[in-house]
């Protein structure tokens, strides 16, 4: 509930941003080289859809659905931090695409990792507003036949909202965690073989007592 306020807290603010008279980057002005040019209250949305649009550049076949479901859920959990002021609706819908399975396609190919996963999260949040693919039932279909046969309208952004999902690196992370778990699946495995190994030679397992090892306490033995 504090994460939920503190998100909507901070998405009044940048709403509040449009009455000032100050340049504040991505709310109410363009990106990159037009980080200068003032953009008016009621281009908020076409503002944040373009990013969505402009960024979504990737190439190749896509990844594996798993990734880009873990890409979701990792982006989810970056937003409800409250800090990047998204509405909650945004996050909800976010969600409901991993309640329901309906995975959107994002290829392999576009990050640069240097200012985020730019390209393949623009692909993973362009089915918010209506445009992209996803997967149903094994097969890459038009998010707005999906959208339509479930009766939900696309996500209207609000400021920064646009910016807000395609800065992160839930890309590379999604990889990284895909990573670390299949890692802690080979190191199982591998005492597993070696334990049978032991066995079926009738080895010693003397070399295996902890009193031995701790007369030598490295971290990686005691582990």
């Amino acid at each position: 509930m504090k994460q939920q306020q503190k998100s909507t807290k901070v998405h009044s603010m940048f709403k509040k941003l449009w009455t000032l008279e100050k340049v504040v980057y991505g709310i109410n002005t363009g990106f990159g080289p037009l980080c200068t040019t003032l953009i008016s209250p009621q281009d908020t949305k076409k503002l944040q859809e373009n990013i969505l649009k402009s960024h979504a550049v990737g190439m190749g076949e896509p990844i594996d659905k798993e990734l880009s479901k873990l890409m979701m859920i990792l982006k989810v959990h970056a937003l409800a931090k409250g800090f990047s002021g998204v509405q909650l609706s945004t996050v909800e819908r976010i969600i409901w695409h991993i309640q329901n399975d309906i995975v959107p396609v994002v290829p392999k190919q576009g990050s640069v990792g240097a200012s985020g996963d730019l390209a393949p999260l623009s692909h993973l949040f362009l089915p918010l507003i209506g445009l992209g693919k996803v997967w149903k039932d094994g097969k890459a279909v038009d998010t707005a036949q999906v959208l339509s046969d479930h009766n939900l309208e696309p996500i209207h952004l609000g400021a920064k909202e646009g910016l807000a999902l395609i800065n992160g690196t839930q890309f590379m992370a999604a990889h990284g965690v895909k990573a670390v778990v299949e890692m802690n699946r080979l190191m199982n495995n591998a005492d597993l073989i070696a334990t049978l190994m032991i066995e079926g030679l009738n080895g010693s397992i003397k070399p295996f007592f902890s009193e031995l090892h701790q007369l030598r306490p490295y971290k990686g033995i005691l582990l």
